[in-house]
């Protein structure tokens, strides 16, 4: 990321093929490099760009990147879907206390500060 926040231009530059580029808010310049990227070059998902922060729903960054993008908003999953997944604890409270967030469900990695219920 550091390379990304002191040399924007020439980080983007250096991913010809593109890239996956997460928590892309973190470098909020970054946005008006890819309009110009976007403008020169019309090939599709060359640049996927995901984040915590609903980063597209900024005014100036939406502007910026207006009817270059798609956006997918991916939800955690649901009781549904948990339930299939074997040895998931399906109790109330663990399902309200991991969110049903994949690096939760599977890796257990705990989802906030203190201890899991029983």
């Amino acid at each position: 990321m550091e390379s990304a926040l002191q040399d924007t231009r020439g980080f983007l530059h250096g991913l010809p093929n593109g890239a996956i580029i997460d928590e892309a808010q973190r470098v909020p310049q970054i946005f008006s490099y890819l309009q110009q990227i976007l403008d020169e070059d019309k090939e599709k998902g060359k640049f996927i760009l995901t984040g915590s922060n609903n980063f597209l729903m900024l005014e100036s960054i939406s502007q910026t990147l207006a009817g270059r993008i798609g956006y997918l908003e991916l939800l955690p999953f649901n009781f549904g879907e948990t339930s299939k997944i074997k040895g998931f604890d399906l109790s109330l409270n663990n399902v309200i206390y991991t969110g049903g967030y994949p690096p939760v469900t599977f890796d257990g990695i705990e989802p906030g500060f203190g201890s899991r219920p029983t």
